[in-house]
């Protein structure tokens, strides 16, 4: 498309590399139901997992690798985002991920790949979504917000004027330590944070428990007491664990709502060789198994989630 072919040469690499992947996962989600009806959905999610892996194996850098995974999770947006009432918020929130001009030009291209009778619903359902992005600011950029805590609580609440200013955060405070065991993870905690009070998170998804070496002492807590006390007391504090996905950091950034707390996420990660390098000098190196349980699960953080999102490489 000339449009795509005007772009600078990184952003048509990103693009094409998100419309080589964008349907990775549509045969792992294939299904018939009874009546003979093929569905894939789900695909754009698991598309998204699907492809953080193939891009980090092939040592993309986070950034470049996420742009990608972001167009590939939302691909699917421009084509449906009119029909729901909620279709301004949904712009909004694509927007603080990915580009969505660039996402148009992705779904255009998808649309175009399509046989089907209602093509031309597809192309309505990308100029809306770009008059909506458009209409909002952010075509081209992110939505801007008042400050970071006016972002937070939109991203959290459906309910959220994204024009407010709100009040800003109370005194607690707490940095949610992320990423795969052998990732790096304490050894930056011990270079960063050292003194600060330590809650370790275990990850229902590996069979010991996930938890931290360092330190026999650290508290554990499966209960999220412990960080609604330092949260309460005003406290700052790391809360360590995997959280791979987001409905694991959503329910610790639950709690941390609930104190009207500031949260920074700091997600680790490690190239494929030295990950498993890592995980082999561990005193108790984690199953194999467990391992790709975990890159099938692992969803990266991003700037919806927390006041702060910072991506490091252990």
């Amino acid at each position: 498309a000339p449009a795509w072919r005007a772009l600078p040469a990184e952003e048509r690499e990103t693009l094409f590399a998100a419309a080589v992947l964008h349907d990775v996962a549509k045969p792992a989600c294939l299904q018939a139901d009874p009546a003979g009806r093929v569905s894939t959905r789900g695909h754009a999610g698991r598309g998204e997992v699907a492809a953080r892996q193939i891009l980090w194996r092939l040592g993309v850098p986070a950034a470049r690798r996420e742009a990608v995974c972001q167009l590939v999770r939302h691909h699917q947006v421009p084509f449906f985002a009119h029909r729901r009432a909620d279709r301004v918020r949904l712009a909004i929130l694509v927007s603080q991920t990915v580009r969505c001009d660039r996402l148009a030009l992705l779904a255009e291209a998808d649309a175009r790949g399509h046989v089907c009778p209602d093509q031309a619903v597809l192309f309505e359902g990308i100029a809306a979504f770009r008059e909506d992005a458009t209409a909002q600011r952010c075509l081209d950029r992110p939505r801007a917000f008042a400050s970071d805590q006016a972002r937070f609580l939109f991203c959290r609440d459906a309910a959220a004027d994204p024009d407010a200013d709100p009040a800003p955060p109370g005194p607690g405070r707490a940095i949610l330590v992320c990423g795969l065991p052998g990732s790096g993870r304490e050894a930056w905690l011990r270079e960063t944070l050292e003194n600060w009070p330590l809650v370790a998170q275990p990850d229902p998804l590996l069979t010991n428990g996930g938890g931290w070496e360092r330190h026999a002492a650290v508290p554990t807590d499966r209960t999220f007491d412990m960080p609604r006390a330092y949260l309460r007391a005003g406290i700052p504090f790391v809360w360590f664990g995997t959280f791979l996905t987001r409905r694991q950091r959503s329910a610790a950034l639950d709690v941390i709502a609930e104190q009207a707390a500031r949260v920074r996420i700091v997600h680790v990660e490690a190239p494929e060789a030295r990950l498993y390098r890592l995980n082999h000098g561990r005193a108790r190196p984690l199953p194999l198994l467990d391992l790709r349980r975990l890159l099938d699960a692992w969803e990266v953080p991003d700037r919806t989630e927390a006041h702060a999102v910072d991506w490091l490489e252990g």
